[in-house]
Formats: C-alpha cells, structure tokens, sequence
C-alpha cells in the first residue's frame, strides 16, 4: 500500500514508476489547491496540475479528508466521493496520559485558565491564513492563541502580534 499526500506534486512521480503503480494507493487529501488573490500564478499552475491530481484520485484505492463538510464542499473530490473516507483533525488527549499526574504541559505551552484555547500548527506561509487568526483573536475576550510553525511569514506574524 502507498499512502500518498495531497496537494504533493512530488507524487505525480508514482504515475510513472512501475512499482509504485503496481500496489493500492491511499491518498490522504489535506486541502485544495485553490486560486490564491495573492500569488496569481497558482491559478496557471493548477492548470497544469489538475490533470495529474485527478489522474491520481483516479487511480487511488480511498481518498481520507478530514471532515464531512470539507468533502461536500471540495470540487476536486466530487467525481471521487464514493472512495473517500472521513478521518476528523485533532487528538483524544485521554489516549496520552495515564495518570492525572501526567497532564503537566511542557514548559513554555502553559495555557490561562478558562476561556477559548487555540493551537494552530503549520508552516507559515501566505495560504494557512494565520494573520486572520491573530486578527480574529484579537478581537475576541478570553481566548488564547499558540501558532506552532516556521517559515516566511514567521517575522511579519510576530509584528502582527504585537500589534
């Protein structure tokens, strides 16, 4: 079985090698590559994308997404949602603790008391869309926020924070 991830143009290679071919693919579909207002030459790209994604959920024994209503909603998926499974985002912290005692975050991961809490991880990049969530948090009372990542936008993040 080869799990594949998607969007991952570096997979389109699996069409071609034989062996790859040759067992039940698994695609795992973690977003769509969408139009971006900010870097237009992804619509051009995708143009030439399309075909190799769609050659792929083709071939694809089950596509997983991570919710009912991003499946409803994703277009590339639509010709494809009879082989699509729902796997939700997120963690059962009663699976990692054996003991009260246990629940002690790590240093420097300490949440305030009561009130919303907000993890969000990620490369920071244009397309995650973490300066709407600095934005949003700010103006909400009684929320934490802790962004895990790095990458480009790492700099223009932390000023937007302590705006």
């Amino acid at each position: 079985m080869l799990h594949l991830h998607f969007p991952n143009p570096s997979a389109f290679w699996c069409l071609f090698i034989p062996v790859a071919r040759a067992v039940p693919w698994v695609i795992h579909w973690h977003s769509d590559v969408v139009p971006s207002g900010i870097d237009r030459r992804l619509r051009l790209f995708y143009q030439g994308y399309k075909p190799f994604e769609q050659s792929c959920l083709r071939r694809s024994k089950s596509v997983i997404c991570t919710s009912r209503p991003y499946l409803e909603a994703s277009l590339p998926l639509k010709p494809w949602v009879s082989k699509c499974g729902v796997v939700p985002l997120g963690l059962n912290p009663e699976r990692f603790f054996d003991s009260e005692d246990e629940r002690v975050p790590p240093r420097g991961c300490e949440w305030p008391e009561g009130g919303l809490r907000v993890l969000a991880v990620g490369r920071l990049t244009y397309y995650k869309g973490f300066e709407f969530l600095i934005r949003a948090a700010q103006a909400v009372e009684n929320i934490s926020v802790q962004i895990v990542g790095g990458g480009g936008l790492e700099e223009r993040l932390k000023r937007e924070i302590a705006l």
